[in-house]
């Protein structure tokens, strides 16, 4: 099956499509990013907007994640800066979905983000009528 492209106002970004362990079909965009990489003079910087890319965006994998602590095993993980990337897995795509979601993507990845041991921000959508 071919890859999903979809339009963001940040460019387009390309995804995959996926298989769950139910056998259904879902479609992942990885390591999407949401601000620009705090690295540089940016290091402990609030984040900052995003540009727009002119390239269809590679989403097929995950981004890298932050450097962080392993809950239990109190190892490190992560070893990059540029890691404010998010994940999102949905059952349809649909035109207005990804722009609609970047906007509230900082605060959730904050909150989440430590949860999922990654590093890396998930969003999963799922809607229950289907």
């Amino acid at each position: 099956m071919k890859n999903p492209v979809i339009a963001t106002k940040f460019g387009k970004v390309k995804g995959k499509v996926g298989t769950d362990y139910l056998g259904g079909k879902y479609y992942s965009f990885q390591g999407i990013p949401y601000a620009k990489a705090p690295i540089g003079n940016l290091r402990f910087k609030a984040p900052q907007k995003l540009e727009p890319w002119t390239e269809e965006f590679n989403a097929t994998k995950e981004g890298p994640s932050c450097p962080s602590s392993h809950i239990f095993f109190m190892t490190y993980t992560g070893k990059e800066d540029n890691c404010l990337n998010l994940n999102v897995y949905i059952k349809q795509v649909r035109k207005m979905i990804l722009p609609l979601l970047l906007p509230l993507i900082d605060s959730f990845c904050g909150m989440y983000a430590y949860i999922a041991f990654s590093g890396n921000c998930r969003v999963l959508l799922e809607n229950n009528n289907e």
